[in-house]
């Protein structure tokens, strides 16, 4: 079988370009990405939606779908899994000035565990560029940190397994990562994650509102959810509130050394940044390199592929050199390994 592989940027490149969002932006074009992605009941709703003006108007579908649904886990409204679009509307103007609030803020706490199972790859393809450095990880976006703890998670791949002694919670992953490439240590000294809003995993409120970005559709979503965010609780990691592309060129600056290898996580926080601070910040790390070795992953749009719309690459911004391992769906669920010279 064919596979069509992502054009990659040039080598070392990191500071994604403007990511197309149209697919999300409207009820009707988000209602073929929910059909795409196993969520059939949201997929009705958004089509139901499509084209209902005052709708329209309320804000972004997935922000607007997380509030009422937040306001169903707590009993306040009719959840909107069920799928019925008269009730779905009756609870967006029941609850405008709450939606409004969180349209204006903007944020999209949406937290999947199988990124884990994107991101180690990286991990090891990093390692293998600098081994035996301890790994500094940041990750700009971090919400409930379960990036930053790889280690806590048993990984099933088809041809390799990831088990490190500390892991609480277990995922299973369809990535056809090579076999050898998770040998060997990563060993993890010092975590930092920067939030606009960091969520404690281990507060039942977080839980909550983490639910509220589920997508309908399988079960299986929450409660990996639920099992990831008890692995997580409580352990150690620096967590730093504010603007991810004023404080991530700073945490960099302070971790960069020779005697260690900086990873920065991108997992899609850089889409919602004004492109021109995007670029900054990317540049600014970019410079910061020359002092000891950083390497990128990133999870980002590249083209509007319906099935398999977000590659993952890995990057190092010390000695250039830049490679689209896999891509995969907005979940996680389905993913192809790309392969490439490692």
């Amino acid at each position: 079988m064919s596979v069509s592989r992502p054009d990659p940027p040039p080598a070392g490149e990191w500071g994604p370009p403007e990511i197309p969002r149209n697919q999300l932006s409207s009820w009707g074009t988000i209602a073929e990405v929910f059909a795409s992605h196993r969520s059939p009941r949201y997929a009705a709703l958004a089509k139901a939606l499509a084209g209902d003006r005052r709708i329209e108007e309320v804000g972004p579908p997935l922000l607007v779908l997380a509030a009422v649904r937040l306001a169903a886990l707590e009993g306040r409204a009719t959840d909107p899994w069920g799928g019925d679009a008269g009730a779905f509307r009756s609870d967006v103007v029941a609850l405008g000035d709450e939606i409004a609030g969180r349209v204006r803020r903007g944020l999209v706490q949406f937290t999947e565990p199988l990124r884990v199972a994107d991101l180690l790859p990286g991990l090891f393809l990093a390692s293998r560029r600098y081994p035996g450095l301890p790994v500094h990880l940041v990750e700009g976006g971090s919400c409930a940190g379960i990036l930053l703890a790889p280690d806590r998670f048993e990984v099933t791949y088809p041809q390799a397994r990831w088990r490190p002694e500390g892991a609480a919670a277990s995922l299973t992953s369809d990535l056809d990562v090579p076999p050898g490439l998770l040998d060997g240590e990563l060993k993890i000294v010092r975590r930092v994650g920067i939030d606009l809003a960091p969520v404690d995993p281990a507060d039942p409120a977080s839980a909550t509102l983490l639910r509220s970005f589920v997508w309908e559709g399988d079960p299986a979503r929450e409660q990996r959810l639920l099992d990831a965010l008890r692995a997580v609780a409580g352990q150690p990691r620096e967590v730093l509130e504010g603007y991810a592309e004023e404080l991530l060129p700073e945490v960099v600056g302070e971790l960069v050394s020779a005697g260690n290898l900086t990873v920065v996580i991108d997992s899609a926080f850089s889409q919602y940044l004004p492109l021109q601070r995007a670029l900054a910040m990317a540049a600014q790390v970019k410079r910061l390199a020359a002092r000891g070795p950083v390497v990128a992953i990133t999870r980002r749009a590249l083209a509007p592929r319906p099935d398999f719309p977000c590659a993952i690459q890995v990057s190092d911004l010390t000695r250039p050199w830049n490679l689209t391992f896999a891509d995969g769906d907005i979940l996680c669920e389905r993913t192809r390994w790309l392969g490439g010279s490692w």
